[in-house]
């Protein structure tokens, strides 16, 4: 009973450490480059640790098809390159694009781990949710939003989630993104249909752009700088120019743009610095 009762215990702490070790965020999601998909979308991920059990969810959310999980991407024999990033995209030909410091790239940085697979069917223009879960034991198909009203109404087959995306359509059209419902960011009600989106790699990695992209087949792609949203606490007028200097948008393999200026910090944030320095200066009376 012992030795059993240790095998036990010795399984839970596996499972526990690959648990603790899993990092894996969205980076970049480029779901609707200018003319025919195929062979030009992509998804890059950014993490560190093991990719074991988790998978990558794309959920429809357009009209009578919302909550539909239409792509089911197993990352369970993937790994991150040397430089934390994982290239998922769907044809061996390299998108140009122009790194952080204008300079012309013809493919992934050398750190970077590529894989390719036909994104099949290609991924979704409109109203889309991207997800990484952990122990998905769906398929593609399910429906998790069976009265298409914007929020999951079915027991969700994952035990839990990473990370999460979501764009909206502006059509003008029921159209949903899930991500927020997950506690994760979602583009809702913008001006415009963002053809990607990434991360803005600020220090916090928490803040993210949807933009279009202008460009021509096989890149580069860069951000049409009148349709770019930021997630918050940025100001489009001065950060566009800090961010998309050099015509910068879509870099696939490549680290994201560097945003120059500091976010504005969160009210939470400024309450505690404040609590911080009220509790240094409660310190320094008491040392007189």
């Amino acid at each position: 009973m012992k030795k059993l009762a240790l095998l036990a215990m010795s399984s839970v702490f596996a499972v526990s450490a690959i648990a603790q070790t899993q990092n894996a965020k969205f980076n970049e999601v480029f779901f609707n480059p200018p003319g025919t998909d195929d062979n030009k979308e992509f998804v890059e991920l950014i993490g560190a640790g093991s990719l074991t059990g988790l998978t990558l969810l794309s959920i429809d959310g357009d009209g009578a098809s919302a909550g539909v999980i239409d792509q089911a991407i197993s990352l369970n024999s993937l790994s991150f390159g040397t430089n934390g990033l994982l290239l998922l995209r769907d044809a061996q030909t390299n998108i140009a694009w122009v790194d952080e410091f204008q300079a012309a790239q013809a493919g992934p940085s050398a750190g970077t781990n590529v894989t390719v697979g036909d994104f099949a069917p290609d991924l979704e223009n409109g109203s889309n949710t991207f997800v990484i879960v952990s122990g998905f034991t769906g398929a593609v198909g399910n429906d998790l939003d069976t009265d298409n009203n914007g929020t999951v109404d079915t027991a969700t087959p994952w035990s839990s989630v990473l990370d999460a995306i979501g764009v909206t359509e502006n059509d003008g059209a029921a159209n949903f993104e899930y991500a927020t419902g997950f506690g994760f960011f979602g583009f809702a009600a913008l001006a415009f249909t963002p053809d990607a989106v990434f991360r803005i790699r600020d220090g916090q990695g928490n803040n993210w752009v949807g933009m279009d992209v202008n460009g021509v087949v096989g890149g580069n792609y860069p951000a049409d700088l009148l349709e770019v949203a930021f997630q918050a606490n940025y100001n489009p007028a001065v950060d566009l120019a800090a961010t998309f200097a050099g015509g910068q948008g879509a870099t696939p393999g490549g680290i994201n743009e560097i945003l120059k200026q500091e976010p504005v910090p969160e009210p939470a944030s400024l309450a505690a610095l404040g609590l911080g320095a009220m509790a240094l200066i409660r310190k320094r009376r008491n040392r007189k």
